[in-house]
């Protein structure tokens, strides 16, 4: 009996990651866009925008680890292509992965330009919310409890490369 009641206080204690809302990939329309995703091999960072807690650097490193991974480009000191990349939001958790009292909040948006001009572009946005909120989400993982903001940070690259990395494959397939 009491491992049960343990593991219920534990479970109504966790509150999973809840995407808020991601950019839908844009479909590719023209050849123009076509070319333009063809031709992103290589991207140089542009400008790091984050007033918040976490440093450039830390971002670099998270850009270059996802986006050479799952978009199949490979960063490079210069290039015509560079990526922007704005945190508009970090707020990291407050409490453990068990219990917080505040969830750690992530959002920001990636432009891709070539020669002065967007090619690409996509946003991420992720909080997390009360257990009772998601009781019957797919995406429900009690164990994973409470993530911080680095982690979400980490999992919104992953899905944004994954999405540049599926339109890039569909660009060469048309």
């Amino acid at each position: 009996m009491k491992y049960i009641l343990l593991t219920l206080i534990i479970f109504t204690a966790c509150k999973p990651a809840k995407l808020i809302s991601e950019s839908e990939p844009s479909p590719v329309q023209t050849s123009s866009e076509r070319d333009s995703l063809r031709r992103i091999n290589k991207i140089s960072l542009g400008s790091i925008n984050s007033p918040f807690g976490i440093g450039s650097s830390e971002i670099e490193k998270l850009f270059t680890e996802k986006f050479t991974s799952n978009a199949g480009v490979t960063i490079v000191p210069e290039s015509n292509v560079q990526a922007n990349i704005t945190v508009t939001e970090f707020q990291d958790r407050v409490g453990s992965q068990v219990g917080a009292t505040s969830p750690a909040v992530v959002r920001f948006s990636i432009q891709l330009v070539d020669s002065g001009k967007i090619v690409w572009s996509s946003g991420y946005s992720n909080s997390q919310g009360a257990i009772s909120e998601n009781l019957l989400s797919k995406d429900l993982k009690a164990e994973e409890g409470f993530s911080s903001a680095r982690e979400l940070l980490d999992l919104g690259f992953e899905k944004v490369s994954q999405e540049l990395g599926a339109q890039r494959m569909k660009a060469f397939l048309k």
